[in-house]
């Protein structure tokens, strides 16, 4: 699997865990429309899809206080907060 697909993967799992699996919630955190980060969630062979690039990468690892390797699939166990109160907004 290559990195895109573990970090569409990852922000998938962080959606679901973090932000009541809601787009929304998930866009609020990280600061971008609705419809950007519903793209970045879009599966690989769907028109007009968004790649998780490096710049986004930055942002995701700042809301939620995970590891840049985490979201790339290097290490497997994340340094995810268990609640609201220790994510970094």
């Amino acid at each position: 699997m290559d990195k895109y697909k573990f970090r569409r993967q990852r922000l998938n799992e962080l959606k679901n865990e973090h932000c009541d699996g809601k787009i929304s919630t998930l866009a609020e955190k990280l600061k971008r429309s609705h419809s950007y980060v519903s793209r970045m969630l879009f599966d690989e062979n769907k028109p007009n899809k968004k790649r998780i690039g490096d710049d986004m990468l930055d942002v995701i690892s700042e809301a939620f206080g995970v590891s840049k390797a985490w979201l790339d699939g290097e290490i497997d166990i994340a340094e995810v907060p268990q609640d609201e109160s220790t994510t970094t907004t």
